[in-house]
This record gives structure tokens, sequence and C-alpha cells, in this order.
């Protein structure tokens, strides 16, 4: 059961994140070309943010790739090393024990 909340719970944080991405991409294109009134546009503010929310979604997504790389370069390094003890053994030599 409790497996099966934290996988909805990531699937809905996957969710709300590609719409943020989406909507953030959305309103940076919709509003790139507004005229700015005063030096504190509340457009201007917006859309830094969006790229701001960008930039940090982007960079997340190296260091996830990065990290999910280096994991999957370990566990292959360690079951490489394991299969290279267990490869020779007694039996597979075929050695007799003699008490």
């Amino acid at each position: 059961m409790d497996i099966r909340r934290n996988r909805i719970i990531s699937y809905a944080i996957s969710v709300m994140m590609i719409f943020t991405v989406f909507f953030a991409a959305f309103f940076i294109s919709a509003e790139v070309g507004h005229h700015c009134e005063d030096e504190e546009c509340p457009i201007c503010e917006c859309i830094e943010l969006c790229e701001q929310t960008l930039h940090n979604v982007f960079d997340g997504l190296v260091i996830l790739a990065v990290a999910a790389l280096s994991a999957s370069v370990c566990m292959l390094s360690v079951s490489l090393w394991q299969i290279q003890l267990t490869e020779s053994t007694l039996v597979s030599e075929k050695v007799q024990l003699n008490n």
C-alpha cells in the first residue's frame, strides 16, 4: 500500500512539473513582445520568474541524468566484479577433493 501511494505521489509531481514547464514556456512565448511602461513591469518580472523556473528544472534534469549515469556505472561495475568472483569455483574447475 505504501509503494502504491508513493507511486501516485511521484506521478502527480511529474505531471505538475510537466505542466509548469509547458505553461512557463507558453507564457514566455506569448508575452515576449509586450511593451514595458515602467521599470518595475509585472509582466517582465513574471517572464524572469518563468525563465528562472525553466533553468532550475533543466539544471535539475542534468543533475538527475548525471546521478543516474553514475549509479548505473556503479551497479554495472559491482555486477561485473561479482560475476568475476563467482566465475571460477572448485566445482567449475572440476577439482577432486580427497580427504
